[in-house]
Formats: C-alpha cells, sequence, structure tokens
C-alpha cells in the first residue's frame, strides 16, 4: 500500500510541475535556479504557484482517482472495507470522504462479527496509527497499552466500523514494528482457527 501510494505522489508531483510549466512562456530562468538553502528561509518563488496547480490535477492511479481539495486533502478516492475470517478476506463495504462507510453485509456475514470482541493486529505508522502524546515508540515491546492510546485514520475508520457493526475490539501492536510479522501472525491466527476447527 505505501509502494502505490509513493508511486501516486510522485505522479501527482509530475503533472502540478507539468502544469507549472505549461502556464509559463518561459519559465526557465526561474526553474535553473541555484539550489535554496536547507538552512536559510528562501522562498522559491514559484512555490506557491506550484501548490496551486495540486488543485487543478486529476487523474486514475494506482489508488483510484487522484484529485485535491481547496485545502490541499485528498478527495474523490474509495477505500475498499475487508473482513478476515477463516474462509480469507471477503469485500463487506466500502469508505469514502463525502459518503463515509457504507456495509454491504449479508445477515449471515454481519451475524458472524456482531456482539464479538476482535482482536486488531497493526504496527504504529503515521498516520495510519499512532500513539498519542508518544513520539517515539521503540518502548512498545514492553508496554502494554488500551485502545484509547492509539490515534489516527485507520483508528478513526475502526471506531466508525465497529460502532457500525455492533463489535468491540483490542489493538494489538506487533512488538517489532515490522508489516511481515503482522501479515505473519494474522496468517497463523487464520490456519490455527481452521485446525482447530477440524478437530470439531
Amino acid at each position: 500500500t505505501s509502494v502505490a501510494l509513493w508511486v501516486d505522489a510522485v505522479l501527482s508531483f509530475a503533472y502540478a510541475y507539468d502544469q507549472l510549466i505549461k502556464s509559463y512562456s518561459n519559465v526557465t530562468s526561474e526553474l535553473m535556479r541555484p539550489n535554496i538553502s536547507c538552512v536559510h528561509g528562501t522562498d522559491w518563488p514559484l512555490g506557491l504557484e506550484l501548490y496551486s496547480k495540486f488543485k487543478q490535477i486529476s487523474f486514475h492511479g494506482i489508488t483510484g482517482k487522484v484529485q485535491f481539495t481547496s485545502k490541499g486533502e485528498r478527495t474523490g478516492f474509495e477505500l475498499d472495507i475487508v473482513h478476515l475470517s477463516e474462509n480469507g478476506l471477503s469485500k463487506i463495504g466500502t469508505w469514502s470522504r463525502e459518503q463515509g462507510a457504507n456495509f454491504t453485509l449479508t445477515s449471515v456475514s454481519r451475524g458472524s462479527i456482531f456482539n464479538s470482541t476482535l482482536i486488531v493486529t497493526t504496527i504504529i505508522e503515521a498516520p495510519y496509527v499512532m500513539l498519542k502524546n508518544n513520539e517515539n515508540s521503540s518502548g512498545i515491546l514492553n508496554l502494554t497499552y488500551s485502545n484509547s492510546d492509539f490515534e489516527g485514520f485507520c483508528i478513526d475508520l475502526l471506531e466508525e466500523i465497529a460502532h457500525e457493526l455492533k463489535f468491540s475490539y483490542k489493538i494489538k501492536p506487533i512488538t517489532t514494528g515490522r508489516y511481515d510479522d503482522m501479515v505473519e501472525e494474522v496468517k497463523n491466527k487464520v490456519n490455527k482457527n481452521k485446525h482447530t476447527q477440524k478437530q470439531t
């Protein structure tokens, strides 16, 4: 997911930069200026102009439609909400900035998580999942957290889904902070559930 977002971010810059060049008949002198110092506060004269071009672009990238509001926030995209069960991943709804969460669960699927407590495995990665009032998450190995200790985009979305589907959850961060370990833990849990079902 992060790689796809990076690709679309680079494409966004490329499209905005292209629009900037096309808006000037001779912009070479400004584009070829010496590098700006990272120490002294010197603004690039075309910086605000380039920023305004981001609000004008619109294209279909790897992560879906890419366009921005007047405040520079991405809009017009849609996320799939998926449910992990013993049978694998299944789409249970969608989420968008304009419409919020829209669930398409059948009564049977909804009943499988209704009034249950789910373990939510995650890694700490801003701005999706973050620890409140804690800039350094390296001490996560030896600490126990409650759900209220977390914040971020995915946490807000999780709260909305839990409210809609009437289930509770316990956030369990991966101690190593590695994405591969998070996936491995989910796979092990699914395999364990399948084995238990066969025994019963």
